[in-house]
């Protein structure tokens, strides 16, 4: 098991309490909206979907945690969030968007701290970031049009020249722009040439997160890069074109 950083550690803790406090957490679990309309019923809609994708980055950010020997504590309920039970979820979504907002300048600073790092726990930290701005930004962009409160958030997410096309015609908005099952092995492999082993990797897996491996695709990719994986030849979907890249990037 890796030792963290004590500057990675503590900003892992510092992301962990930052998504495990919000308010978003206690509306989605906590508390009761009166809905009344259609658009009430979208509001919970989407507030309901970005739940369950942040407590997908969660799990991320507890598994690098624990990978690095952290155990992080127990997240409260935010200070003032029972005054939000029993609120139109029109109500709510304004909440959320000014504070998804401001979510994201935080989660900004934290990356910044870590932009030129090459560790591996720095690296995976950024995409965790990455993921998570991006998720901000794509359901304030969603509930601002919908409840009329004008412009989003502007990004601050930098895509890389190389990246942009296939990030801009991407369906989903999270994850580095190799991981989609749409792309060839060429593809991919292009987006991460110049970057770390993990990545490459990571780029090489079929992409389709199916867990056959026992792993998720990053999961797989890491267990590899940190030696606690040998077999490379788990990847079933992605067949022997993802066999032989696999052996040619652990060859060299």
């Amino acid at each position: 098991m890796e030792t963290l950083q004590p500057v990675i550690a503590r900003d892992l803790l510092a992301l962990w309490r930052h998504e495990a406090r919000s308010l978003l957490v206690y509306i989605a679990g906590g508390t009761s909206p009166v809905v009344v309309d259609e658009l009430d019923k979208s509001v919970v809609a989407s507030l309901t979907r970005f739940h369950g994708e942040e407590l997908r980055l969660q799990l991320r950010v507890l598994e690098l945690l624990r990978s690095g020997g952290v155990r992080p504590d127990n997240a409260p309920t935010p200070l003032g969030a029972p005054a939000y039970n029993f609120m139109r979820p029109t109500v709510l979504g304004r909440v959320f968007c000014e504070l998804a907002k401001q979510d994201i300048l935080a989660l900004a600073a934290i990356r910044e701290r870590h932009a030129g790092g090459t560790e591996l726990h720095e690296r995976l930290l950024r995409y965790i970031i990455d993921d998570a701005v991006k998720l901000r930004e794509t359901v304030v962009a969603e509930l601002s049009k919908a409840l009329g409160l004008g412009e989003a958030a502007p990004s601050v997410v930098a895509v890389p020249a190389a990246a942009a096309p296939v990030a801009q015609a991407a369906a989903a908005p999270t994850g580095p722009a190799w991981h989609d099952e749409a792309l060839s092995i060429e593809e991919r492999m292009a987006l991460v040439d110049g970057k770390g082993l993990f990545e490459k990797l990571f780029a090489a897996m079929a992409q389709t997160d199916c867990t056959a491996c026992g792993y998720d695709c990053e999961g797989y990719a890491r267990a590899i890069a940190e030696g606690q994986d040998k077999d490379i030849s788990k990847c079933s979907p992605g067949g022997d074109e993802t066999k032989v890249m696999l052996k040619k990037l652990m060859a060299k």
